[in-house]
């Protein structure tokens, strides 16, 4: 379960019948190809076997959690994979100059080569604007918005996987 910190306490109780020679904790993220092994812990006598662990390592995003079981005779067994998810902080919108005049420029930077649909909603909450980004090449796109009158607007920022920003503008003439 996650922690303070992005801190996971791994915590697990086995009732074995077999005589365990060693549990491997293993873990990974969601950028990583295979599992590491983070420790590896040599069970004290008892059928009935509790142990904790904490791992401080973990990242925003998820994190996958592997224990295998290694027995005196040689044989091995993995228990299911186990997921903590810590979240990730947003990416900011960021737009300028605000308030506008004819032109609002967004700062694209935290969303380098995603497929982005942007609408501008004025105050009634009518989309007077949108349109499509195709894979965000610059650091900035500019938005023509001098055909608009002077008042408050919204503009929400979709990225492809279905997150959404959004960022209050005034236009003033």
């Amino acid at each position: 379960m996650p922690g303070d910190d992005q801190t996971t306490q791994l915590e697990w109780e086995i009732e074995e019948t077999k005589k365990v020679a060693k549990y491997t904790i293993q873990y990974a993220n969601e950028n990583d190809e295979e599992f590491t092994d983070v420790e590896v812990v040599v069970p004290t006598e008892g059928a009935v076997i509790k142990h904790q662990y904490q791992h401080k390592n973990t990242i925003k995003g998820l994190n996958y959690y592997q224990l295998t079981v290694e027995y005196e005779d040689g044989t091995t067994k993995r228990l299911p994979i186990e997921q903590v998810a810590f979240a990730k902080e947003q990416a900011p919108l960021n737009i300028f100059p605000n308030p506008a005049r004819d032109v609002l420029n967004l700062d694209l930077s935290n969303f380098m080569e995603m497929e982005l649909t942007y609408f501008v909603v004025d105050i009634k909450g009518s989309v007077v604007k949108e349109g499509i980004i195709q894979r965000a090449h610059a650091d900035q796109e500019t938005i023509d918005i001098s055909q608009y009158e002077n008042g408050s607007y919204l503009l929400y920022l979709r990225l492809e996987n279905g997150e959404e920003r959004s960022k209050q503008f005034v236009i003033m003439k």
